[in-house]
């Protein structure tokens, strides 16, 4: 850390040599405690310094997402596999509190994926694509791919939940920026009402 930390920032207060006499460290020292809030000050610029990058990738991460869901949601071979594959979902849980399912759950995809039949090998996706392909609807399966739109590769390297919470980190940064500029403002404030003050008797 550049910064010095409190034990270091009261011994040099406590220091009787002038500015003169100190070392240029331990002036630095002192100069930082002439300053306050010194560390919010600085978690600040620094936040602001790279503010306009963390812009930037929030906004790139968003634009893959968004392109890639249009995309998704424009498939019409992909809504096919997935109505089949809901099907057979239904079929499988017949007796269960899941069975008549209208959707898929986007999280629930990944155990359709894993979910293994009898012979402990073939998937519940594997099976929806065999009866597709024996039913000459090889077709149906040219849906979207990392190879035609790009933004599905780019996506996947994107979760909307750390997109989220970088978004709220970037907000709860602004925050502290707008706090600490409020509090210097009032600080320079009361030094300027102070230095009238003392103008005024002087004055007199």
């Amino acid at each position: 850390a550049i910064l010095p930390t409190p034990t270091e920032l009261d011994a040099v207060k406590r220091a009787p040599q002038a500015d003169a006499e100190l070392g240029k460290c331990e002036r630095f020292f002192r100069a930082c405690a002439r300053v306050k809030r010194l560390g919010n000050k600085v978690e600040s610029n620094l936040f602001l310094v790279h503010f306009p990058a963390r812009v930037t990738e929030i906004a790139d991460a968003a634009d893959h997402l968004r392109n890639a869901a249009r995309a998704l949601t424009r498939s019409r071979g992909l809504a096919t596999v997935l109505r089949r594959t809901l099907a057979v979902g239904n079929i499988m849980n017949e007796g269960s509190h899941m069975e008549r399912a209208r959707a898929i759950r986007l999280e629930s995809l990944l155990r359709i994926v894993n979910t293994r039949g009898v012979d402990k090998k073939t998937s519940v996706l594997d099976y929806v694509v065999k009866l597709l392909v024996e039913k000459g609807r090889e077709a149906t399966l040219d849906f979207p791919t990392t190879d035609n739109i790009p933004d599905l590769l780019e996506a996947s390297r994107h979760p909307p939940s750390e997109v989220q919470s970088k978004l709220a980190r970037l907000g709860t940064g602004l925050a502290k920026v707008t706090m600490e500029l409020t509090r210097t403002a009032d600080d320079v404030g009361r030094m300027e009402r102070a230095g009238d003050e003392d103008a005024r008797r002087a004055g007199h």
